[in-house]
């Protein structure tokens, strides 16, 4: 279980859930709401790391929007300074998947100086993913109709919890070569392909990572590779 805390920062109060032992690493999604459960990907990072999870505004316990700050990408990164500053490190790493992976990348554009290196998977560096037919979200993808209902209902507050599962499952198994691949990762029976390297003209530590069983898309400008976590 991840321990919660009330973060009060110059742009107001956050929630996170702190977790682990060693050197801190923030951990979050956009779009999500988090608690003492943590997630799979946070606890593996916790036998490593001192975990923070951030539940970013608008998130959980955390501070809402107001009319300077907002839901953007942009914000969320100058949240996450904030919180680093209020929890008096000098540095720590980033890590994160999917909407989080594009924060990795996005930090490590704006406070480098900040970061130690980034952890992320189920990244894209720009939005071109969005208009490769192998992608989901690509219009011209034959699941992507189906997807957006499956959003449309998890968006629904009357979506009972039972659907919400079923619904979740079916979106995942769209990101998946097969359907065995499914139990397997529920399973935690995960092989990790990752690379160490320079991140572009950054020049600090980067870990970039996806599930083997997950559909990769050929695209190697838009790094995209679709997440199945």
């Amino acid at each position: 279980m991840f321990e919660r805390e009330m973060i009060e920062t110059e742009r107001g109060t956050f929630e996170i859930f702190k977790k682990g032992n060693g050197k801190p690493l923030a951990f979050t999604h956009l779009y999500s709401e988090f608690n003492t459960l943590g997630n799979t990907m946070s606890h593996m990072l916790s036998e490593h790391y001192t975990v923070h999870i951030i539940n970013l505004r608008g998130a959980g316990g955390s501070e809402g929007p107001t009319e300077a700050y907002t839901y953007s990408m942009d914000d969320a990164i100058h949240d996450m300074e904030t919180i680093r500053k209020a929890l008096k490190m000098d540095s720590w790493t980033f890590s994160g998947h999917s909407t989080g992976g594009f924060l990795a990348l996005k930090y490590a554009v704006m406070y480098p100086e900040s970061l130690d290196k980034i952890i992320a998977g189920g990244l894209s560096a720009s939005y071109r993913y969005m208009h490769h037919a192998d992608s989901i979200y690509c219009p011209e993808n034959p699941n992507n109709p189906r997807m957006k209902e499956i959003f449309s209902k998890l968006r629904n507050p009357g979506t009972a919890r039972e659907e919400r599962i079923k619904l979740s499952k079916e979106w995942m198994m769209m990101s998946l070569h097969e359907e065995a691949s499914y139990y397997k990762v529920i399973d935690k029976k995960r092989e990790w392909q990752n690379a160490d390297g320079q991140a572009g003209l950054l020049h600090f530590r980067a870990r970039i990572l996806r599930c083997k069983e997950s559909v990769e898309i050929d695209t190697c400008q838009s790094l995209h590779i679709l997440w199945s976590a």
